[in-house]
């Protein structure tokens, strides 16, 4: 989990400065936009080499390269000269928090089964969430009390240090060389777990429940800041709103998650996530203009994907076998990132006079989760012969 922590700390920590960076480098603000969208671009296509990779090589080799590389570019770019340099300094940040992020979900798949992987799951989910939520909280205290460098430089520090923790106490819990040494067979992972109907329902319910974060996300500009006239400083509790209910319904999914079932825990957030969203739809079409109209809609959504999100990622992983179990992982990362990307461009292309067509949005991802649950995440796992 924190190794989770550390990578996601990463996404968002640098935010709150913005302007300092602007005036540091002298660019504008779209140009600056590219701190975060070089990220996001190298952070998605890594994905696709380090799951495999580490089918071949071992799951520890990967996390300690990939956390030294995490902490050493963080360092580069609080001492970067030029934006430029900055930027690949951020490349080499994601390549290493990529690494640890796909990786973290592996490592989970090696060492537990049933309910405590549903229970290891919940934690992972809970920390992803939290950590991009609370990263800007930090980032905006270090910009205050030193400078735009100094988000960083906190990044980097942590990374090291948990790297000479992960060298002190993580096992080697992979099989090296289990897909074979040629780059032709390290890729067959993939073909082997989309070949798994289970595995593709699971890694679809988990690429809805991110979609109905990016629709929101996508959203909650306009909707907050231009037409409700939210002030800026109060934005975040909004998200939060979000954030903060999706970690509670996770670590409480790992609770009751293993008494229940996951295919249960999968529905069950599924149908709160469309509720979610046919309330929020039906109070703007109703006129409803109190804040309470959003925000209570968002903590049900935030619920739901709660539970839907540790369930189908356990249940994703435990469906295919453990010697691919890194492009297993890496294939749902990519499944999310690309998924998320997408539809926050659609969604950004959407005009949003109040909080109807958000609502709408986020009940036609519920219900195209649950035409997948009943088509795909409910079949029969029938392992293949690797």
């Amino acid at each position: 989990m924190a190794i989770v922590v550390s990578c996601q700390l990463a996404m968002a920590i640098f935010l709150p400065s913005f302007a300092a960076m602007r005036a540091r480098f002298a660019v504008d603000a779209i140009t600056l936009q590219s701190v975060l969208s070089v990220y996001l671009a190298v952070f998605a296509v890594t994905q696709f080499l380090v799951g495999p990779l580490a089918d071949r090589h071992g799951r520890r080799r990967i996390v300690l390269g990939a956390l030294m590389l995490f902490g050493l570019a963080s360092l580069a770019c609080a001492l970067a000269p030029s934006f430029p340099m900055l930027l690949l300094g951020r490349a080499g940040q994601a390549i290493g928090a990529c690494a640890g992020f796909v990786l973290a979900r592996t490592i989970v798949r090696d060492s537990h089964a049933g309910p405590a992987a549903l229970r290891a799951m919940s934690w992972i989910a809970a920390a992803g969430a939290l950590a991009p939520a609370v990263s800007p909280l930090v980032g905006g205290q270090l910009q205050l009390h030193l400078d735009w460098w100094a988000s960083f430089a906190f990044t980097g520090a942590s990374a090291l240090v948990l790297a000479v923790v992960a060298w002190l106490l993580l096992p080697e819990t992979g099989q090296p060389g289990a897909r074979g040494g040629s780059w032709r067979g390290m890729f067959r992972g993939y073909r082997a777990a989309l070949g798994q109907r289970r595995f593709v329902g699971y890694l679809l319910n988990a690429s809805c429940a991110t979609m109905a974060m990016y629709i929101f996300l996508s959203a909650a500009p306009e909707l907050l800041l231009e037409r409700r006239q939210v002030p800026v400083e109060l934005f975040g509790w909004f998200t939060f709103s979000w954030a903060g209910m999706f970690v509670v319904a996770s670590l409480i999914s790992g609770r009751i998650g293993p008494r229940l079932g996951g295919e249960r825990m999968v529905l069950f957030g599924i149908l709160l996530l469309t509720a979610g969203g046919s309330a929020m739809a039906v109070g703007g079409l109703a006129g409803a203009t109190s804040l309470a109209a959003i925000v209570l809609p968002l903590m049900l959504m935030g619920v739901g994907n709660g539970f839907t999100m540790p369930s189908s990622l356990a249940g994703a992983m435990g469906a295919v076998p453990a010697a691919i179990g890194g492009a297993a992982s890496a294939a749902i990362g990519i499944a999310q990132v690309g998924s998320g990307a997408a539809v926050a461009w659609i969604a950004g292309q959407v005009r949003y006079p109040d909080q109807t067509p958000l609502g709408l949005g986020i009940v036609m991802v519920g219900l195209a989760s649950l035409l997948v649950f009943a088509l795909l995440s409910r079949a029969p796992t029938a392992p293949k012969k690797l």
